[in-house]
């Protein structure tokens, strides 16, 4: 649900042709959060979740949370993209 509902926004965000600054920053703290989120998830199964498992939603996590610095970062840019 959180993939459906993260997917509902980014393309509405996609779609304005203005966008406020504040719901770019909202797509960057949301993404914040899904990076503690994957920790958390993460060291919760680490014993019991396989390698490539564990693995993979670390990486999901510094993904995110590069993705979620440079929204942040150009917050500011993005909302005047055309």
């Amino acid at each position: 649900s959180a993939n459906v509902i993260y997917g509902i926004y980014a393309l509405t965000l996609a779609l304005l042709i203005t966008k406020p600054v504040y719901t770019i920053t909202v797509l960057a703290i949301a993404n914040a959060v899904w990076v503690l989120i994957c920790i958390f998830i993460a060291l919760y199964y680490v014993q019991t979740a396989s390698l490539i498992g564990v693995v993979f939603i670390i990486l999901e996590a510094v993904f995110v949370c590069i993705l979620a610095y440079y929204e942040f970062k150009f917050r500011f840019v993005l909302t005047n993209a055309q």
